[in-house]
């Protein structure tokens, strides 16, 4: 029986709790939640009754680690009873949330947070080690580094993924999940300094998606460079238009932004 931080807990949970306790999270540092969607009350409640419990209290109560454990059966949380959250109702969740699409910005806490969300969204399971212990996405246990990583991950999201993703020289991970209603997106950021250099996203044909398969033609993942086609450099984060330019393509409902580890800037 395995025991977990606070923080690892909230990436892993069910994609629904990530909607559940945003908002609560987006009230410190360094979460922040720029949405342009009411939450949905009746939606809220119905996630608390099909969880048999309130998370979001449990998540403010000193012991919370020690009511968190993962077992060969999956994870549990004091009382709250996980396995009523199905695929069906996690896309649900999500479509209701966020119509229009969900992004997720931040470094690799952030990306293992989507991967590990959009897995459920598409499967209605985690994907675990061989243990069946715990969710596993986790680059270093691929013996073909990172592109086998992003070429693994991606396959495993059934042709419902652009992944815009490159890592030798330079270092470059947009990826764009998109399912019937359900969207999702995980841009690569590392903190207030780090230019923003990401290729169009009508070049990477993220349009293809809404008639399944997603059509990657350009470049694969894992061999997306910056100088294999054409790239914008957008500029630091800090700056208003980089923030709009990067965002605004997607025309999503909610963005949360992790600052990180990377955040430099005076608070």
């Amino acid at each position: 029986m395995i025991k977990l931080d606070p923080w690892v807990v909230v990436a892993f949970l069910a994609p629904i709790i990530l909607f559940m306790v945003g908002y609560y999270l987006s009230l410190s540092e360094p979460l922040l939640l720029c949405s342009r969607e009411p939450y949905l009350p009746k939606l809220t409640a119905a996630i608390q009754h099909n969880l048999t419990c309130n998370i979001t209290n449990l998540m403010y109560q000193d012991d919370f680690k020690s009511l968190v454990n993962w077992t060969v059966e999956g994870m549990s949380v004091a009382n709250c009873d996980f396995r009523a959250i199905t695929r069906d109702f996690a896309r649900m969740a999500v479509s209701k949330a966020a119509p229009q699409g969900l992004v997720l910005m931040g470094d690799s806490v952030t990306r293992y947070q989507y991967l590990n969300l959009v897995h459920f969204l598409e499967h209605g399971s985690w994907y675990t080690d061989p243990t069946g212990l715990r969710p596993s996405e986790n680059e270093r246990k691929f013996d073909g580094g990172w592109k086998e990583f992003y070429q693994v991950t991606n396959e495993r999201l059934r042709g419902h993924e652009i992944c815009d993703c490159y890592r030798e020289n330079d270092i470059s991970e947009f990826r764009y999940y998109i399912n019937g209603d359900v969207k999702v997106s995980y841009l690569q950021l590392f903190g207030n300094n780090t230019v923003i250099r990401v290729h169009n996203t009508s070049l990477m044909n993220i349009s293809s998606c809404y008639e399944s398969p997603c059509v990657q033609s350009l470049c694969q993942p894992g061999y997306c460079a910056p100088t294999l086609l054409p790239i914008d450099e957008l500029g630091t984060i800090l700056q208003l238009e980089t923030f709009s330019r990067l965002v605004k393509p997607l025309n999503a409902s909610q963005v949360f932004v992790n600052l990180g580890h990377w955040w430099g800037a005076t608070r």
